[in-house]
C-alpha cells in the first residue's frame, strides 16, 4: 500500500461499517489517475502498410494530421 491509499482509509469516516469492495475502492480512488489517451504509437511495420518508402517521419507525421483534421471537421458536420 502507498502512503497516499493509507491516508485515504484514516480520513474515511464511513470505514467502520465498510466492507471488502468499499475499502478497495477507497484504495484505488486515493491513486493518481493514469492518463490513458495521452500517447498513442504505431509500429514502423504498420506505417510501412499505407506510406512510400522514401517518406520521412515528418512527412508521415504530416499526412496522419492532416487526415484525423478532415476526419474531425467532417465529425463536427455530422452533429
Amino acid at each position: 500500500m502507498k502512503p497516499i491509499q493509507v491516508e485515504a482509509l484514516k480520513n474515511s469516516h464511513a470505514l467502520s461499517n465498510a466492507n471488502q469492495f468499499k475499502v478497495i475502492s477507497i484504495l484505488n480512488d486515493a491513486l493518481p489517475k493514469k492518463n490513458t489517451g495521452a500517447k498513442v504509437s504505431f509500429s514502423e511495420k504498420k506505417l510501412d502498410r499505407y506510406f512510400p518508402p522514401n517518406f520521412s517521419a515528418k512527412e508521415r507525421k504530416d499526412v496522419i494530421i492532416k487526415l484525423l483534421e478532415r476526419w474531425s471537421n467532417e465529425q463536427r458536420q455530422i452533429q
